[in-house]
Formats: structure tokens, C-alpha cells, sequence
């Protein structure tokens, strides 16, 4: 999940579905759109939920600055008490140096450029498949700038190439969850 703003001015907020059960990752669904982040958050999980409880992913930079309001941390804490299946990014307790987990990919200078270098290859390689053609479009216009930073050409969107980028270097660093069992599945309430 990419996470934009709210007016029609703003960066897009993004929902992205990758199956990475068949040969290559394949994206399988998305949601694009403006609305309210704590909208947004329970849209994720609904959706999530019914891919069989996917992962779930959310880029947690504007939910932990308080960019997207006061009650963005709120929003996170009362999804984790309802749906377990969230990536958490490993973490050094600030004073006792044990580790410990947060929601959310936090996407920083760091972690940007593996995301994008993995999916640099990914594309160059054929490694997954995509059939959004703005998916595409943001794809043929994201550069790397001479101060080595990335993003989208001015006046391009890169909202949908960022969910790509986290979900592909998610699914390649992290296992492949067991299949559930479907009767147990259709016994679980649906959102």
C-alpha cells in the first residue's frame, strides 16, 4: 500500500496484489484513488483479507510523521488488533538494544534504493508480470537523479511503481506463507 492524499491534487494512494505462488510474482488486483488514510488502512486490510489474508504491506512513512493526521499511529495500532498479518520491519529498541518490530515498510534513502534496484532487475529480467499500462507509464518515467535520489519525472506519478517496487522486494526476502485450508477459510467471516 502506497499511501497519497486525500484531494484530486494530491499523489495518488495505491493497493497493490501480488501473487507470488506461481512461477514469477504476477500483480493479480489494484485500487487507486483519494481517500481519508484511515479509509484507506481498513480498505488495505478488506482487501487483504480477502486474497487469503495476504501480507500486508503498508508504507508507514506518512502514518509515523504524522503526515497523514493525529490519528494516523492510531490507525496502525487498531488494524494490528484485527489483522495479523502485517509486515513488520525489524528494529533496535532505542534503549535496551533488543530487537523488536514495527508495522509497515518505512521507505527511506536506504531502503529505496534496494527497492528500486530490485525492481530495475525485476523488469529488465521479465521477473514478474504486470499488465497495468500506467503501472508501465510511471515505470518508463522514473529516473535517478544526479544526487543519486530516484523519483518520477516532474509532472509524472510514481504511486503505482512504489507498490510494485515494495511488494516485489517484500515477496523476494521473505518466505511464501503456507496454503490455507480452504473450508477454514470459508468458515472465517469476511469484511
Amino acid at each position: 500500500v502506497d499511501i497519497g492524499g486525500r484531494s484530486a491534487m494530491s499523489d495518488y494512494s495505491v493497493i497493490s496484489v501480488l501473487d507470488r505462488g506461481g512461477a514469477i510474482p504476477e500483480v493479480v488486483a489494484q485500487w487507486r484513488g483519494h481517500v481519508d488514510h484511515d479509509i484507506l488502512t481498513w480498505k488495505s486490510a478488506q482487501i487483504a483479507r480477502w486474497y487469503s489474508n495476504a501480507l500486508l504491506v503498508i508504507e508507514s512513512n506518512t502514518l509515523e510523521t504524522g503526515g497523514a493526521g493525529e490519528c494516523s499511529l492510531y490507525t496502525l495500532s487498531s488494524l494490528n488488533g484485527v489483522y495479523h498479518n502485517l509486515y513488520r520491519r525489524p528494529k533496535l529498541a532505542q534503549f535496551t538494544d533488543a530487537p523488536e518490530s514495527r508495522i509497515g515498510f518505512h521507505t527511506n534513502r536506504a531502503t529505496k534504493s534496494l527497492i528500486i534496484t530490485n525492481l530495475v532487475a525485476m523488469v529488465r529480467d521479465g521477473a514478474y508480470i504486470e499488465r497495468c499500462n500506467e503501472a508501465c507509464n510511471e515505470l518508463a518515467t522514473y529516473e535517478q537523479l544526479p544526487n543519486g535520489s530516484y523519483a518520477a519525472k516532474a509532472g509524472c506519478h510514481d504511486d503505482i511503481l512504489m507498490t510494485r517496487a515494495i511488494a516485489l522486494y517484500v515477496a523476494s526476502t521473505t518466505r511464501v506463507a503456507p496454503p490455507q485450508d480452504f473450508t477454514a477459510m470459508l468458515a472465517r467471516p469476511r469484511w
